[in-house]
């Protein structure tokens, strides 16, 4: 099968299939989140059978759906568009907050042979990410593991590619980054008792 590329950029493309559900993806999460739909219903008819740890775990999985899913899906299209640069944009304003977003960077990253900055990224998220919430980005211990190996061999090959390493991500942007997820963490800490007051 003939390899499709972005004419624009060099960069490899998805089917056009792909490319499709990408697209519907990110129309999904533009449209009014069920979380809000339920809320209203629930609140029309004065019944809601909800204790308040669900409730309280229904909001915060809902406040970061609203901060990472539509940045996420924005990414996901460019991405398989074969738009690099914008998908990495994207995801750079909500790598810190979840391994598989992370992950899909070092992915990025090494195809562009971007060896140290893979590395670094998930190092990275998976220092700023024990600092969330528990409810949030809690996954099946075997994402763990996978994230973990996929790291080891991410340093491994910083290691190994020293001297035709392309990595770019360093000095002011690192501290841009560090400072940027400092700030969406305490955002994310401040949620709960915001919850309390309301």
């Amino acid at each position: 099968m003939t390899k499709r590329i972005n004419p624009d950029t060099g960069y490899p493309m998805s089917t056009e299939k792909q490319i499709l559900q990408a697209r519907e993806n990110l129309k999904l999460v533009e449209e009014q989140s069920s979380y809000d739909k339920s809320l209203e219903f629930l609140q029309k008819i004065g019944a809601d059978f909800k204790t308040d740890e669900e409730k309280f775990h229904d909001y915060m999985l809902h406040n970061f759906g609203q901060l990472i899913n539509l940045t996420k899906a924005k990414a996901e299209l460019a991405y398989k568009l074969g738009e690099w640069n914008v998908a990495e944009n994207n995801y750079l304003k909500i790598f810190s907050l979840d391994i598989l977003i992370a992950d899909k960077l070092r992915i990025i990253y090494l195809k562009e042979k971007r060896y140290r900055d893979a590395s670094y990224i998930m190092q990275f998220t998976k220092e700023t990410t024990k600092n969330l919430p528990k409810v949030l980005g809690n996954y099946n211990q075997w994402v763990y593991e996978k994230f973990d190996h996929n790291l080891a061999e991410a340093n491994k090959k910083a290691e190994k590619h020293v001297s035709n390493d392309r990595s770019l991500i360093q000095g002011e942007d690192r501290i841009f980054l560090a400072k940027r997820a400092d700030k969406t963490t305490k955002e994310i800490l401040s949620w709960e008792e915001k919850y309390y007051e309301n």
